[in-house]
């Protein structure tokens, strides 16, 4: 082999070998968990004190979000007039529960449910929920989502009542 070719061969590799390295190795699950748990804290709280701005500032800037029977929805701006009619619905209560979270990279993929509660006219109202969300790690080190979708859970109690 010549000189030349041993150093196009030898930067091909160095190429490849950052490459390789180039991306952060994936969370252990209890990271990921723990990550997860300490974003819902501040979710939960900023459902239940109504805290619009907090909220946004848990999506990234092009989030999409696909909640129960609406179209997709692009953008913080589309994402904040979904939360607006949320709240409209007098929300009494909200909590999340992680059923599952894995990482790759920079994502987190979290599972779970939504147990909420809706003040009606003719008293309480609990509404179930399952849940997928993708966060994504940004350059200051904080995740924000960057997919939301979530649709209605129907208890097979219920259904078959």
């Amino acid at each position: 082999m010549t000189n030349l070719r041993k150093y196009i061969y030898a930067c091909g590799l160095a190429v490849l070998t950052f490459a390789a390295y180039s991306q952060p190795a994936p969370l252990s699950t209890t990271e990921a968990k723990e990550i997860i748990l300490d974003l819902h804290k501040v979710y939960e709280g900023a459902v239940a004190a109504k805290d619009l701005t907090t909220i946004m500032t848990m999506y990234e800037v092009g989030a999409v979000y696909l909640p129960i029977q609406h179209e997709i929805l692009e953008g913080k701006a589309q994402v904040k007039k979904a939360w607006e009619r949320t709240f409209k619905l007098d929300l009494a209560g909200f909590d999340l529960e992680l059923i599952s979270v894995e990482s790759s990279g920079e994502f987190l993929f979290e599972v779970g449910r939504t147990h909420s509660i809706f003040n009606t006219p003719n008293g309480q109202m609990p509404g179930e929920f399952k849940y997928l969300n993708v966060w994504r790690k940004q350059p200051d080190g904080q995740y924000r989502i960057y997919r939301a979708a979530y649709n209605q859970w129907v208890d097979q109690r219920i259904k078959n009542n």
